[in-house]
């Protein structure tokens, strides 16, 4: 399984949960790595290679997984509301976006 990381913030912290479904559902094994470990290692990337090799691969929190499996090519997110985002695999939310305002975003998440 390929993994994927993202840094744990209080300002995102009512995302947690659907990013790590939204990512779990594509066959990626998503992992939270806290402020502490990138203090520790000087930043969210090296924090991540520590843990999950020198491929690893950070996203913010409020990047959501529609249809990106893990055998798939580029982590690109399109903003939520620009042009393309309707179908664009990943989705960058605003990090204000609550989960009842995303689950009406007019997408649907599918997280089994």
């Amino acid at each position: 399984m390929k993994q994927i990381f993202a840094v744990f913030t209080t300002a995102e912290a009512h995302l947690v949960r659907l990013w790590v479904d939204s990512w779990q559902a594509r066959g990626w094994e998503p992992q939270i790595i806290s402020a502490k470990e990138v203090g520790d290692f000087g930043s969210a990337l090296c924090a991540a290679k520590h843990r999950g090799g020198p491929r690893a691969q950070v996203v913010p929190l409020c990047v959501l997984n529609f249809d990106l499996h893990a055998s798939s090519g580029a982590l690109r997110a399109v903003r939520y509301g620009k042009r393309g985002w309707q179908a664009a695999p990943l989705v960058r939310f605003p990090v204000d976006m609550t989960e009842s305002r995303i689950a009406g975003c007019g997408r649907p998440l599918c997280l089994s």
